[in-house]
């Protein structure tokens, strides 16, 4: 993903972060990263999880620890 997009994603993230803080609800996103490329496949929105593993192999996780793997991403 061009580091343009991923800095985009970042901002849609920490305003959804902010909007949930705002009104108290729990949340989490799913991200599920293509190991080979490092590319995102997945990214959606849950609310009342805080954290989860899928059949998939994708994790629920709280957006904090989602930004720092997109930083992470961003910098690979």
């Amino acid at each position: 993903m061009p580091a343009k997009d991923l800095q985009k994603l970042i901002m849609e993230i920490r305003q959804f972060k902010e909007e949930m803080r705002a009104t108290g609800t729990l949340a989490a996103l799913t991200l599920r990263i293509d190991e080979s490329d490092r590319k995102i496949e997945k990214l959606e929105g849950r609310v009342g999880l805080l954290e989860d593993r899928h059949a998939d192999g994708s994790t629920s996780t709280d957006v904090g620890s989602l930004l720092d793997t997109i930083e992470q991403l961003n910098h690979v």
